[in-house]
């Protein structure tokens, strides 16, 4: 999410919450204007949009400024939005979406040190989650089940069908300035073949992750129905 792309953003934002599907948008928050931060909080209160931090200016590793991009971007969410897991006065934006895929031992601690909790990679086929990484602080780096950009409804309907009947986690990465939004356009078919299933459990991707580490302390109990 950046201010080049905003009107595609608005169009999955609209897509996806008329859809009740959480969309996690990785914004660029050195880059976005007010307005842009305005339409955002807008569908966050719809209730079908995440924030997640995607850096504040999508940089090439090395960073020009790791705390900057990793602990600013997270600040700036904080200070512009109203994200909807808070904890009291706290607030917590817990994914961060690597720049381009890429990531070294400096995100990853800075990662740690700025409390987020997972790190999403361009990996494909990825249905599962990591493993907890003591040493950074935060998950391993996670994957996504596809990249849709360019991909038919058949395709993402029938990787969508093969990864629910397994119990897995099905991840859906894309541009959305790369993909047509009107109502006969390949997403929307997806999105249609994917909504309003009542044994499965439709949530972002930070959140997904929070539920995880507090379920593998013991916090959470889930009996099968």
């Amino acid at each position: 999410e950046s201010d080049w792309a905003h009107e595609q953003f608005l169009l999955a934002y609209h897509a996806f919450t008329a859809a009740r599907i959480w969309f996690t948008s990785a914004i660029n928050t050195g880059v976005l204007n007010d307005s842009g931060w305005a339409d955002v909080q807008t569908y966050i209160d719809r209730g079908y949009v995440e924030p997640a931090c995607h850096s504040r200016t999508h940089p090439l590793l090395p960073y020009p400024d790791y705390d900057s991009e990793i602990g600013g971007c997270s600040a700036d969410i904080k200070e512009r939005l109203d994200v909807p897991y808070p904890k009291g006065s706290t607030e917590y934006v817990t994914a961060y979406i690597d720049p381009s895929g890429y990531t070294n031992s400096t995100v990853r601690a800075k990662l740690g040190q700025y409390k987020y909790l997972t790190e999403r990679s361009v990996d494909t086929d990825v249905h599962t989650f990591t493993a907890w990484n003591a040493s950074d602080g935060l998950y391993a780096r996670t994957g996504m089940s596809i990249c849709g950009d360019g991909r038919g409804s058949t395709f993402l309907n029938n990787l969508f069908d093969t990864v629910t009947a397994q119990h897995g986690i099905y991840h859906l990465y894309l541009h959305p300035w790369r993909n047509d939004w009107s109502e006969r356009a390949p997403i929307r078919h997806h999105i249609n073949h994917i909504k309003g299933r009542k044994d499965i459990w439709y949530v972002g991707y930070g959140h997904l992750y929070m539920y995880h580490y507090a379920q593998e302390r013991g916090k959470i109990t889930v009996t099968p129905l």
